[in-house]
Formats: C-alpha cells, structure tokens, sequence
C-alpha cells in the first residue's frame, strides 16, 4: 500500500512535469506569448526540485527509521516529516516493530541477567577469557577463592598467582588438572578444568575450578582410618601370642626347679613361635615400608612387545607348571608406551601372580596378556584369566593397604600397583565376574 502511494505520487509529479515542458515546448514554438512562455518554463524546474526534495526526505526518513533499528535506538517513536498519509502508516508499522524489537530486547536482558545471577551463586570460581586475553566474564565464586577484585585481562592473575596464572595460559582443552593454590594467608587445593565454547562467531576459553580441599581432607581421614585399623590389626595379631608365649617362657625359666624335659619342650616350642611371629612382623613392616617408598619413574619410550617377552621371561615357570594355556595379543604390534620398564614390570607381576593363583583350581586355566589403543588414545594393557574371581562384596576393597583374601598374601601388591600408576598418570582397575572371569587393566 504504501509503495503503491508512493509510486503514484512519483509518477503524478513526474506526469505534470513532462506536461509542463510540452505546454513550453508548444508556447514557444507556435505562439508570440513570451511572459507567459517564460513563466511555463520555470515551473519545470520547480517541479523537478520538488520531485528530488520528495524522494530525499523519503529516501532520510527511512534511513533514519532504519538506522535507529540497527543501532538499537528505540528511545523515541519513529515520526515521518512527510504528510503523505501512506507514510504515517508506515511510521505505524515501524514503531510496532520497534516494539517487539524493545520486547525481545528486555527478555534477553532479563534472561542474561537471571544467567549471571545463576552464576554468580554457583560455588564453582568460573573464568571465560576471548583469544586476546581479554575476560569477559568472572563470578563471584571465582573471585572469592582468588580473593580479587573484578578483574578484565587474564595477565591480571599473574601479580596473585604467578603458578595458577601459567597453568590457565599453558592448559588445553578439556584438559584437567589439580593445582595447590597459595596466597600469604592460606592453600586450597583447586581442581581446575578448561574448554572451549563459541558464541556469535567469537570463540572463547572457559575455565571452571573448585575448592576441594575439604573433600581431599575427609578423604585423607578416611584413607588414615582404615591405615590404623589395618596397622593395629596385623600389630595386635602378632604382639598377643608373643606376649602370652613370652609370659609362659619367663614362668618355665623362673620356676626355681629343674626343668623336666615337659617344660623344655613347651619352652622351646613357645621360643620358636614367637620367633616365627617375630618374623612375620618384621615382614608385615617391610612390606609398609616398600609400600611407602616407591621411587619416582624413570621414563622411557618401550615397546610393548619387548616388555611382554619379559614378563613370559619371568613367569614361564609358574605358567609351565600348573599347564596353564598363555596367550599374548599386541594391536598393533609395534605399539609403545612411555613408562619406568622396572615399575611397570612389577605391577605385571603382581596381576600375573594374582591370575596364576585365581587359576589354580580351575580345569583348563586360561591367562591372556593383551595391549591395545583406546579410542581415546590411550594404551591399554589387560590381563584375564579365567580363575575363580573376586566376589562383588570384596572388589571394592582390593586396593586397600594390607587387605589381602589370601591367607599368604601381604595385601600390598594392587595398592603399590595402584600407586605406581598414578605415579604415571595412568590408571587401574579390576572387573569379576566370579566363576567366569577377572579382567585387569592398565591405562596410559
């Protein structure tokens, strides 16, 4: 409607221009009436000027209108100069837009507003930082464990943390990591994690950390809980018969009599155990003593090829004799690892002994080494043997220090294992599947 107006206005003005010019034309031409043809031709003049003001106050309002839409200036109503009344249905149809232009504008600032309160009350510390370094978000939560002001470059974090600052620059995406941080008044422990995320083309780095100080201090509690109870329990299995044994020595010694050969072997018998339990503690407190000292890794690029002829080396004469049927699979076959050869070696050593007694009772015992890529590549190692396994109620309890199902077992084996993994930023686990399979796997 409104172009139609407009366009038959434009032609109506242009119509009665070219009529002038021919009433020009023809008065100067055919009649001797030269005030009058002098007056006809001005008047086209006019009419053009007043055809080009038309089309420019058109052309100035509707850039205005639509210059205040992308610019967001919805201060005021959009108002024509023009008294064309096409035009004030415009401005109509304008504002309207305007409006919901104003509505959508207000939900997002309330929906961004309600986000950031969310935020701000969430107890994870959260940093968003553009490629430049520029912040362009940080919450409450994350100023409260950095004890900063608000801050607007990452370089910022330097002068508080030179260490936290260096670890968020060097961190990839979604990368991990546990960091100690220190300031003049405290340490938390912080667990730290890093990705990306991208909004309207613009790509940003998005760090989230937690205190979790707490929870490594209820975890230390608890790990130093059953310690103890583990610690008194082994002590106090071996110090009572050494001090009931011990009581009945000094009784037969200091009986004031000659000792009849009835007492010298009860005498005997009571010095031999207490020698054997003697023995067995000293042993229990090397086996503590190894599990607290394990030496930092040595590094080395190995293949896994080499470590498994090692390991076949090592345990040909348990596998031999006990007919057990050994299979060794490698995918691809020159795959490698970077690991300290002597730890790991120990921790095969341990799984394969555990898998050589699981299978002792079984017919036809099965043990297979394998060693394959993950999908997230990752080297994986596993051992399964088709043994008796480990009930669901004692998994859990494998890797606790000292705890052993076996009647000659030390208990230490999987925990120093476990330890010797995360020594390598890899991992252990076990899956049973009693009277079926045990499946031991190592990851790098």
């Amino acid at each position: 409607m409104i172009y139609k107006s407009f366009r038959i206005n434009c032609i109506v003005r242009i119509s009665l221009i070219i009529a002038n010019l021919y009433l020009f034309f023809y008065l100067l031409f055919e009649t001797k009436f030269l005030a009058t043809t002098a007056i006809i031709g001005v008047l086209p003049v006019f009419q053009i000027f007043l055809l080009f003001n038309y089309i420019s106050k058109t052309n100035r309002f509707l850039s205005k209108a639509f210059e205040s839409i992308k610019y967001d200036n919805f201060s005021e109503q959009i108002n024509t100069p023009l008294k064309d009344a096409s035009f004030t249905e415009l401005c109509e149809q304008l504002n309207r837009i305007v409006e919901k232009f104003q509505m959508s504008r207000m939900e997002k600032e309330q929906q961004f507003q309600y986000l950031k309160a969310i935020i701000n009350q969430a107890g994870m510390g959260m940093i968003s930082v553009r490629e430049n370094g520029e912040i362009n978000l940080i919450n409450k939560a994350a100023r409260l464990i950095l004890k900063t002001p608000p801050i607007n470059h990452i370089s910022q974090i330097e002068t508080l943390n030179p260490k936290f600052s260096n670890l968020l620059i060097k961190m990839k995406t979604e990368e991990k990591s546990n960091f100690e941080y220190k300031d003049k008044t405290r340490s938390v422990q912080l667990a730290v994690y890093a990705s990306n995320i991208k909004s309207e083309g613009e790509k940003f780095k998005l760090f989230t950390f937690q205190n979790i100080q707490k929870e490594l201090e209820e975890k230390e509690m608890d790990a130093w809980k059953k310690l103890i109870r583990v610690l008194s329990h082994e002590i106090m299995n071996s110090i009572t018969p050494i001090s009931s044994l011990a009581a009945t020595a000094n009784l037969l010694i200091t009986k004031g009599r000659k000792m009849s050969d009835s007492d010298a072997d009860d005498l005997a018998q009571a010095l031999n155990t207490i020698e054997k339990r003697s023995k067995g503690l000293m042993q229990f407190v090397q086996n503590y003593r190894s599990f607290a000292r394990i030496p930092d890794p040595n590094f080395q690029i190995l293949p896994i090829k080499d470590l498994f002829k090692r390991i076949n080396s090592l345990s040909q004469t348990q596998l031999k004799h006990q007919k057990i049927q050994f299979t060794v699979s490698i995918k691809p076959e020159n795959l490698q690892v970077k690991v300290d050869p002597d730890l790991i070696e120990q921790v095969l050593l341990n799984l394969m002994s555990n898998a050589i007694e699981a299978v002792k009772e079984t017919k036809s015992p099965e043990i297979t080494l394998s060693a394959q890529m993950t999908d997230a590549s990752k080297v994986k190692i596993e051992i399964i043997d088709n043994g008796c396994g480990i009930e669901k109620t004692v998994l859990p309890k494998i890797f606790i220090p000292f705890f052993s199902t076996k009647s000659e077992g030390s208990g230490v084996g999987l925990s120093l294992s476990r330890q010797i993994m995360r020594l390598h930023g890899g991992g252990i686990h076990v899956d049973s599947n009693p009277g079926v399979n045990t499946v031991s796997s190592l990851v790098f």
